[in-house]
């Protein structure tokens, strides 16, 4: 996660995409924990959450703390790749 950090600081991106399945075993307290520092250094950044799955608490609660978007990975790419384009869209604005 530190490594993540640093490379947000670096390129301050528009849009972060955070896979829970690959964070860490406690990966909904690590996502969370990463989308507030993901914001803290550029809060304009889109940040979307995914994951196989998700208890709705944590959707929830990454919502309220400033996530983006929060989907359950689908076998359809073309879902993915819509609220990747959008999210980049509202980022212009």
């Amino acid at each position: 996660p530190k490594q993540i950090v640093l490379l947000i600081k670096k390129h301050l991106p528009p849009v972060v995409l955070i896979d829970l399945d690959e964070c860490l075993p406690d990966s909904s307290h690590q996502a969370l924990k990463l989308l507030r520092e993901i914001l803290s250094y550029h809060a304009a950044t889109k940040v979307i959450l995914c994951a196989t799955f998700c208890p709705r608490t944590h959707v929830v609660e990454a919502i309220a703390q400033g996530a983006y978007e929060f989907f359950q990975k689908v076998k359809d790419q073309s879902i993915v790749s819509l609220l990747i384009k959008r999210a980049f869209y509202l980022y212009g604005l």
